[in-house]
């Protein structure tokens, strides 16, 4: 499974960034796997779902999980960058 999700980096230009995390905690409560994804825009996560690539692999998860957890989370990271005009070593 983890090497499926890596794969989908390579099948979809929208993923800007992707990581695959297996669990290492013997916990009943913890999940077995966690998908760490990032995309230039929300359009282009909408494209990435309806990608082909990724509706093939909801299927496959959808079948092997059988009553184990899943959980889903979206989330959006803004990035402010400013320029500062000031002579830097006045700041060491």
């Amino acid at each position: 499974m983890k090497e499926q999700l890596e794969n989908l980096k390579n099948s979809l230009p929208e993923i800007k960034f992707l990581e695959v995390g297996l669990n290492i905690d013997s916990s009943p409560d913890a999940y077995d796997i966690v998908l760490y994804s990032a995309f230039n825009s929300l359009d282009v996560l909408k494209t990435y779902q309806d990608h082909p690539g990724h509706t093939a692999f909801k299927k496959y998860i959808k079948h092997i999980r059988s009553g184990k957890k899943l959980w889903i989370t979206l989330f959006e990271i803004f990035c402010i960058r400013s320029i500062v005009k000031k002579d830097i070593s006045l700041w060491i």
